[in-house]
């Protein structure tokens, strides 16, 4: 199975080519870091804050040890899509973009699923107390998750060789309807599917991953 990559700040590219420091022109892949209007309505953060949102569940459900493979999972996402997608930092004295590596995305992601931990913890817990008192049973509702797209679909929350974790997919269009942000940017990897495919060849040699 493919492992994830380990961007540094010292990387020179993704596995695709796609540079990674010194970008004069971002895509509609990349997550603009910092503030302003820009990274509110660009492509690339509406698809991230989609991930995150639709993972928040997964993320407050989970132990603490395997809370950060959500962030890792969705960064790691983001990496996939193609072209390949970046974290970047714009660099104000020079004018361009530097990719940040993935600790620093990883902490990002984190703390996006932190936010509003709280309200969401006490509407599972109401939702659980309501199940109890005669509504749909797990079972029930997980077979009603996996039977929708016809395909093979993998129950979010579960441990992968490569040392990611299974997300969930099936909540993103809600996340991006509820946000009024517009469509998710086609071309991102499930992951999920990886429990059933070969992992690809590599494109670039080992040292270019820094």
């Amino acid at each position: 199975m493919e492992q994830p990559l380990r961007i540094t700040p010292g990387t020179k590219a993704l596995p695709d080519g796609t540079p990674l420091s010194n970008v004069a022109e971002y895509s509609n892949t990349d997550v603009l870091c910092g503030r302003g209007g820009g990274t509110n309505h660009h492509t690339g953060n509406n698809h991230w804050r989609a991930l995150v949102a639709a993972n928040k569940r997964l993320y407050i459900s989970l132990p603490k040890k395997q809370k950060v493979l959500v962030a890792k999972s969705i960064v790691y996402a983001v990496r996939s899509q193609v072209p390949g997608g970046r974290f970047l930092q714009k660099q104000m004295d020079d004018n361009v973009w530097n990719d940040i590596g993935d600790l620093k995305a990883t902490e990002k992601t984190s703390q996006a699923l932190r936010e509003g931990a709280p309200d969401i913890r006490t509407e599972m817990e109401q939702e659980k107390e309501k199940q109890e008192g005669g509504g749909a049973d797990d079972a029930a509702l997980e077979l009603m998750a996996l039977g929708r797209g016809g395909g093979p679909v993998y129950k979010p929350g579960q441990i992968l060789p490569n040392g990611l974790i299974t997300l969930d997919y099936e909540g993103v269009h809600t996340a991006t309807q509820r946000s009024g942000r517009g469509p998710v940017q086609d071309g991102t990897m499930d992951i999920n599917m990886q429990l059933a495919a070969p992992a690809p060849p590599p494109q670039i040699p080992g040292p270019l991953l820094g």
